[in-house]
């Protein structure tokens, strides 16, 4: 096991937990629709529901990046390419899912979800990502 490594990836972990945290309980109750223009994506309630999945793509990530180190430093006879593309894979379905639920509860429509096409090219790049793994 590579200490270093590890060390780093429970960092990312506990950094991401952090994260969430400090925005479930000191940012992202005041970013509300009063609080925040519309864009040109959809009323308020897009404009809020763009802002918390930004916040929360953060923690996403650095979760995943802690996730990816802890595995590079258990198992070090991994194959690394495949370990970093399968996870990038599964940080973007991830990052995908909680954008849409999170644009779910502000847009409660079908149109307006669909009006950020974003989360669904998040989709493309997981599938991508591990389709170059095999």
């Amino acid at each position: 096991m590579d200490a270093a490594v590890g060390v780093a990836g429970l960092i990312c972990v506990l950094m991401a937990f952090g994260h969430h945290a400090i925005g479930v309980v000191w940012v992202l109750p005041h970013v509300t629709e009063e609080s925040v223009p519309p864009t040109p994506f959809g009323r308020s309630s897009m404009t809020v529901a763009m802002l918390r999945v930004t916040w929360y793509i953060v923690t996403v990530f650095v979760l995943a990046f802690g996730a990816i180190l802890m595995t590079l430093a258990w198992a070090e006879a991994a194959d690394a390419r495949t370990v970093l593309l399968r996870s990038f894979a599964v940080m973007w379905l991830a990052a995908a899912a909680m954008a849409i639920w999170v644009a779910w509860q502000r847009v409660h429509s079908l149109r307006g979800l669909f009006r950020l096409p974003v989360p669904f090219m998040w989709v493309v790049v997981a599938l991508l990502c591990w389709w170059a793994s095999t």
